[in-house]
């Protein structure tokens, strides 16, 4: 590194492209407080000695191995010859164009979409531009829903559209280290497995953390309970600053003690939640004394919960940002982690024109997969008018949306399935089944239909 002969290899050894690069003790001095934990500590000493490297055309990849430097790991023979692929080869190149991609599988939600394709067109442009001493800008994203609004599907749909792989963990099963359960940081572990040891691959990756408000402290507890969830989210604000995550190798069939270290800098959050109560903070700073929406004057059969997530969107999608800021700080999220999500967006409860949107358009369609899933056993599935109408509505008044589509449909093909898909997959048609409204109630009601074979005389059989 300093050009001075060394005889012996120091401790400190890693590659760059096909050169070996080796500190002596004195270049290695900045690193040797974070030698004994098996990861690097990022100090004044370290940014020093990074600054006074020589210019070269070398000295980004100097910059950048020595940031994804870890002692005490097998970090290397899992990055052997593969190849850094920075920019993603897609034919997506504008908002627009991930919008309608992105409209292909989720229904609705146009204004959160929209919001959604800007921010991640700027992530992968700064990615692509990443510097690993400034890090690159932050284009985290926090989604306000019901469940079944869309928010894990379109994280999901972004991560496939530019082939990033995708992990999702649920907030509620975290804890602060040295609580019983699992880490915050252990959901970075689940890009590595996505990735099959890809690193690069992995520190690119897409990351939804689900229920963030069930660990926010709006419901008032012990001391001991304010300070836990707060941890909670003060380990979660590391990780979409950017941090260098240690690994237990153990996971991955290494030996005991052994570890990986892996950057969340690149990594995209989404957060999702319903933040039950956050709208009635909302509405008292935007002065909104009557909670009651234009829309929502005569009742067709809606529920409460459905009523109430109408009325939060409303208030949702209207308030400002400082606005909302300030209300999800007063709801208990750290002002830190607010101020590092740059985009929230308000998803609204889809109505039944939606629904049946999802079930007829969508390329995520409960129906469609049922199907494909038939047709592998030689049998095509149809499903009745009234099945889709009565469905749409059952799962609309259940208030969870596109969850319940899926449920309904798989239960309302329970015994069909049972009785008539089979792994041989077959080349010809062994009939029809048809779905009908019976079928929510009593899944036994299906119709089949066996094609008919054609009669043949025998003068039409002699060639």
């Amino acid at each position: 590194m300093c050009s001075q002969e060394i005889k012996v290899p120091e401790p400190f050894i890693f590659h760059i492209n096909d050169e070996r690069c080796f500190f002596c003790d004195s270049c290695a001095e900045p690193f040797k407080a974070g030698l004994s934990l098996g990861q690097l500590e990022i100090n004044s000493k370290l940014i020093s000695f990074i600054s006074d490297l020589p210019d070269s055309d070398m000295k980004s990849e100097i910059k950048k191995a020595i940031f994804f430097l870890t002692p005490l790991s097998n970090r290397a023979q899992h990055l052997e010859q593969k190849p850094e692929k920075l920019v993603i080869e897609n034919d997506i190149h504008t908002p627009g164009q991930l919008f309608n991609e992105i409209s292909k599988a989720v229904i609705g939600q146009d204004l959160a979409k929209k919001a959604i394709s800007v921010s991640m067109i700027n992530h992968i442009q700064s990615i692509e531009d990443f510097d690993v001493v400034t890090h690159a800008d932050k284009h985290h994203v926090l989604m306000l829903g019901k469940s079944g609004s869309g928010k894990t599907l379109i994280a999901n749909t972004v991560a496939d559209l530019f082939d990033l792989p995708f992990a999702i963990g649920d907030a509620t099963s975290y804890s602060p280290t040295g609580f019983q359960g699992s880490d915050a940081d252990s959901v970075v572990s689940e890009l590595l497995l996505e990735t099959d040891m890809d690193f690069d691959r992995a520190e690119r990756g897409i990351v939804f953390i689900d229920e963030i408000d069930k660990i926010c402290s709006s419901n008032k507890g012990s001391g001991r309970y304010e300070s836990f969830i707060g941890s909670t989210q003060s380990t979660l604000l590391k990780l979409v600053e950017g941090k260098i995550v240690k690994i237990p190798g153990q996971l991955f069939g290494e030996m005991p003690g052994s570890s990986f270290n892996i950057d969340s800098s690149r990594m995209l959050f989404f957060f999702g939640g319903a933040f039950n109560g956050l709208s009635d903070i909302l509405a008292k700073k935007m002065g909104k004394k009557d909670r009651s929406i234009g829309f929502i004057k005569n009742n067709d059969g809606r529920n409460d919960e459905i009523d109430e997530a109408l009325r939060s969107y409303e208030i949702f999608s209207q308030a400002s940002r400082e606005e909302m800021v300030e209300s999800l700080i007063e709801f208990g999220m750290l002002s830190e982690l607010v101020g590092r999500i740059p985009t929230i967006v308000a998803l609204k409860p889809l109505s039944k024109e939606d629904l049946m949107s999802v079930l007829i358009n969508s390329s995520t369609s409960p129906i469609k997969k049922q199907k494909s899933i038939f047709a592998k056993s030689g049998y095509n599935l149809d499903f009745a008018d009234e099945f889709l109408i009565d469905l749409v509505d059952k799962s609309y008044h259940s208030a969870v949306g596109t969850r319940a589509l899926d449920s309904y449909v798989k239960q309302a093909l329970n015994q069909a399935s049972f009785d008539l898909l089979t792994l041989k997959k077959s080349t010809t048609s062994s009939g029809k089944v048809t779905i009908t409204s019976q079928c929510l109630q009593d899944p036994g009601k299906y119709e089949l239909s066996k094609p008919k074979l054609l009669s043949v005389s025998a003068d039409q059989a002699t060639i």
